[in-house]
């Protein structure tokens, strides 16, 4: 089939270049020749406009003979008669076409099947612009001035066209097979069709809706799917890539996601973990957590690898051989249920030990523990100011009941709020091991040797 570059109308070609030339030269000599002020504005605003048509109009002009013709493999681009290139259909459109869904099937006059090509393949604008904008936009040796820009089509970013094609054949009658073949576990028989992207089953650019139950996805890609206001349950995910999604108000409930890989994705206000979910030999690259909570999550083997968590609640979840790597703010492990009713809400949960958990390269801080978690295999950040205890109770008591003896001014109100909200978290005698971060303490108003203060006054007391 072939498609023909159709910006380029008769107008053009007759009138279009020389007729807007010669309008710009009389404009500008009328500019040249008039009597007042509006005459000299107006006719030369008008003559470099028409400079500017006379412009597009070559552009246009260049390519005017510009031929593509679709292929099972790609695209054979010819341009100017004597020019000639080759592309393959991922370079153009960011996925592989398909062609037997542009034929159609008719019968002969021996009542034989035979096919055709569908005449009506360009009433489909979305391939069609993709299509023809794409390849005009790698054909083009033009600079990318603003107005060089506006000259040329527009092009979808990568993402536009992963997620549109979804509403084209084949992949909007594929779609419809995605839910009862992940629901069985046969999603490789959509393969065919799909296509691999880097050993996976290209389902980039999926729109997933409502309620995802008993799913078994495994060696896909989900790059830019959309997971908005999703209720995932009972799922089964191995070896999957998650990369670019926004996770807006995701329920987790009961899954299990196995060596998958999150990359450049966002939680918010989404709950994690329900019935226990597990997450075993995943990394989150790049993720950003945002007024999210882990319920009754386990973690196995995972990496948090240039990770971004803000008001995060770590609530009874299970972390054995976890790495914390990257900016952790006003993030909470809870060793139990906050209130005693959620016990008959979730269910039991595995009693969180913190094994082998690293947080030598995180960036932490109002970080705090409860409820009778242990430290023990804490890797805590090479910090002078942060250090781990493992006497809670009797360090903030004592730290919070001799500070008016030390500080003065602004570097006492700082320190004694400081350890009294310690002690305020130590009262209950649960929590025995702690990470202490003074850096916690400081704010504006205290001296530039405020730490360092805290550390001698620590020592004095003879808590450190």
């Amino acid at each position: 089939m072939t498609f023909r570059y159709k910006k380029i109308k008769k107008w053009d070609l007759w009138a279009g270049i020389p007729g807007y030339f010669l309008l710009s030269l009389l404009f500008l000599f009328w500019s040249m020749t008039g009597n007042d002020k509006f005459s000299l504005i107006g006719f030369a605003v008008l003559g470099v406009l028409m400079i500017y048509l006379s412009i597009s109009s070559m552009v246009r002009f260049k390519y005017r003979n510009l031929v593509i013709d679709a292929g099972a493999e790609g695209l054979r681009v010819v341009y100017n008669e004597n020019n000639e290139k080759f592309f393959k259909w991922n370079e153009i459109v960011g996925f592989k076409v398909n062609l037997i869904f542009f034929y159609q099937e008719v019968k002969d006059s021996n009542n034989k099947t035979i096919f055709i090509i569908d005449e009506d393949i360009e009433d489909n604008e979305t391939l069609t612009n993709i299509i023809i904008d794409n390849v005009f936009k790698r054909v083009s040796k033009m600079r990318k001035t603003k107005t060089e820009r506006f000259l040329q089509s527009k092009v979808s970013p990568t993402n536009i066209p992963l997620r549109k094609r979804w509403k084209i054949e084949p992949y909007n009658t594929v779609s419809k097979n995605v839910d009862r073949c992940a629901r069985k576990g046969n999603i490789h028989e959509l393969a065919n069709t799909l296509g691999f992207v880097n050993d996976r089953i290209d389902l980039r650019g999926y729109t997933f809706t409502g309620i995802i139950k008993n799913y078994k996805l495994s060696n896909c890609d989900l790059t830019y799917a959309v997971m908005d206001n999703v209720w995932l349950e009972k799922s089964t995910f191995d070896n999957v890539v998650f990369k670019n999604i926004v996770f807006d108000n995701l329920s987790d409930h009961g899954n299990s996601f196995n060596n998958c890989v999150f990359v450049n994705c966002l939680w918010t206000t989404s709950v994690l973990g329900y019935d226990s979910s597990r997450y075993t030999g995943c990394d989150f690259i790049n993720a950003r957590f945002k007024e999210t909570s882990f319920i009754k999550a386990e973690l196995y083997n995972c990496k948090f690898l240039k990770s971004k968590m803000t008001c995060l609640d770590f609530n009874v979840s299970y972390f054995e051989n976890v790495v914390f790597e990257g900016e952790f703010y006003d993030v909470m492990f809870r060793g139990e249920y906050p209130v005693l009713s959620d016990l008959k809400d979730f269910g039991f949960y595995r009693k969180n030990e913190m094994k082998n958990v690293d947080f030598s390269k995180a960036e932490i801080k109002f970080l705090a523990v409860r409820d009778g978690i242990k430290l023990s295999s804490v890797i805590i950040p090479k910090d002078k100011y942060i250090f781990l205890i493992h006497n809670f109770e009797e360090f903030s008591d004592r730290a919070y009941n001799n500070v008016e003896s030390f500080f003065e001014g602004a570097n006492l109100k700082s320190a004694k709020i400081y350890f009294e909200v310690l002690a305020d978290e130590a009262k209950d005698g649960k929590q025995k091991d702690y990470i202490i971060n003074l850096r916690d303490a400081q704010d504006r108003d205290t001296s530039d040797d405020f730490l360092d203060l805290l550390l001698l006054y620590l020592k004095k007391i003879e808590l450190l």
